[in-house]
């Protein structure tokens, strides 16, 4: 399984609406670490992102394609004086808020699909939840490719190549089917890691990969187990994922997944074939 769309019952105007009235909703606790059932993604994502920009940042401007409404961002940089960023978002309610959270920034209302910015202008990309939600996730790939200097950081849900989320599937077959009718978490693409490589090495070289969630658990189904206890198996999961998040062969079974990529030195950018 690669790039799996099967997306023509959903509308770009059906998206929009549905990610306006997302982009109302302030993810901010959740990077916290203040949600004991649904918080260790979001602090884990935010952690592993921090560490590769502070990496490979040496100057220049970050975009943020699909910045939400700024809490990503707000976390990476938070404690130290953060670069110009451009953030890109399709919702005009998520934008408010980002422009509000960070002060160094300039925030644009666009579709990943077409950024109206220019080619090679941005030192390091960052695509952090935004693939599984796209109409063509092919051709917003070739946009950061675009638009980039050199570098750019995607995380997306690579739930298909963990093995503990297709056990889960024969007790929750309806978290990991598309939601075409946009009534749950909005995902409409699914993932493996092995097919993501596959289509990055058109346009990248693939220097790292980070899998986080190896040892998955849906903390919000377990309800019955005591707060406190949620938030020691919580922590659990956090330092495992940093012990084990680079291991081979650990590291493509993550219910996320990020990956640091390179641009590759082409001359002439070419769509491949899937890209419109």
């Amino acid at each position: 399984m690669g790039l799996k769309m099967n997306n023509a019952r959903i509308s770009k105007r059906k998206l929009l609406v549905f990610y306006e009235k997302s982009g109302q909703v302030d993810l901010e606790p959740l990077y916290r670490g203040r949600d004991v059932k649904r918080s260790w993604l979001y602090v884990m994502r935010a952690f592993w992102l921090r560490k590769f920009i502070q990496k490979l940042f040496i100057g220049g401007v970050i975009l943020d394609v699909g910045c939400g409404e700024g809490s990503l961002l707000k976390r990476i940089f938070r404690g130290e004086a953060s670069p110009f960023i451009v953030g890109v978002d399709i919702a005009v309610s998520a934008l408010r808020k980002a422009k509000s959270k960070i002060c160094r920034g300039n925030f644009i209302q666009a579709d990943a699909h077409y950024l109206p910015l220019r080619q090679r202008a941005f030192s390091i990309v960052i695509c952090s939840e935004v693939l599984e939600h796209v109409l063509n996730p092919y051709k917003v790939i070739f946009e950061l490719h675009r638009v980039t200097k050199k570098y750019v950081l995607v995380s997306t849900p690579t739930q298909m190549s963990s093995w503990l989320a297709r056990l889960l599937m024969l007790i929750d077959r309806r978290r990991y089917k598309p939601d075409y009718d946009l009534k749950r978490h909005g995902h409409i693409n699914f993932f493996m890691v092995k097919g993501l490589i596959s289509y990055f090495n058109n346009y990248f070289v693939v220097q790292e990969l980070r899998g986080i969630g190896i040892f998955m658990l849906h903390y919000e189904t377990l309800g019955f187990i005591p707060a406190p206890i949620l938030r020691k198996m919580m922590l659990l999961n956090f330092y495992l994922d940093i012990l084990l998040s680079s291991l081979k062969p650990l590291n493509i079974i993550g219910n996320t997944t990020i990956f640091l990529l390179k641009e590759k030195n082409i001359k002439q950018h070419l769509f491949s074939s899937g890209i419109h």
